[in-house]
């Protein structure tokens, strides 16, 4: 210039956090980008961009092209994605500091996301000691008539000490076939002899 000032170059960003969704663990979100802007007067060198903090390892940086410079109303962008590496702790946290040469050195934009925890899931009840769990198959009833034995007659008690022997009882299937009749026969008389004179 003329009357020798010279410029300054000056820094903003679009977002000055960056909060990802819930995610599993190992899964990686989509990426957020951020966008630099000199806003001075003189030319902005950005020397580079760092990722520091308790979980940094869960976020990941996408920054080509450093270190570069920027033209006055210029911009540079670049992009973080958020991947959960540990199992400990929510909300996890980091931050991006932009390295540059303008009065705000660094520029820091706070980076966070939630690691999705999955359901507990509910152990089946236990079985008691000396027990086995056994699954049978349902079995449909039918109901069905119950046949009862015939009972078979005990024969009656033989008769003990003195008096008439009753007879052993015969069940029909022992009891002899009678004998077959024999057709009658004249009978035989025996002749009478004439009186003795």
């Amino acid at each position: 210039n003329g009357n020798g000032v010279q410029g300054v170059p000056s820094i903003s960003a679009s977002a000055t956090s960056l909060s990802f969704p819930s995610e599993r663990l190992g899964v990686s979100s989509a990426p957020q980008s951020v966008t630099l802007t000199n806003n001075g007067t003189a030319t902005l060198t950005i020397s580079g961009i760092t990722i520091t903090g308790t979980d940094a390892s869960s976020f990941t940086l996408n920054a080509p092209g450093l270190p570069t410079t920027v033209a006055v109303n210029g911009t540079y962008s670049f992009s973080v994605v958020f991947t959960p590496e540990t199992s400990f702790g929510n909300p996890l946290t980091a931050q991006a500091n932009v390295a540059n040469d303008s009065a705000t050195n660094p520029l820091v934009i706070q980076l966070s996301g939630f690691r999705l925890i999955p359901p507990t899931p509910h152990p089946p009840p236990p079985v008691p000691k000396g027990q086995i769990l056994v699954r049978l198959p349902v079995i449909e009833k039918i109901d069905r008539p119950v046949l009862q034995p015939t009972p078979t007659p005990e024969p009656p008690p033989f008769a003990e000490g003195g008096g008439e022997t009753q007879k052993p009882f015969i069940t029909p299937e022992e009891r002899p076939a009678p004998a077959p009749e024999r057709p009658d026969t004249p009978q035989e008389h025996p002749q009478e002899e004439p009186p003795k004179e």
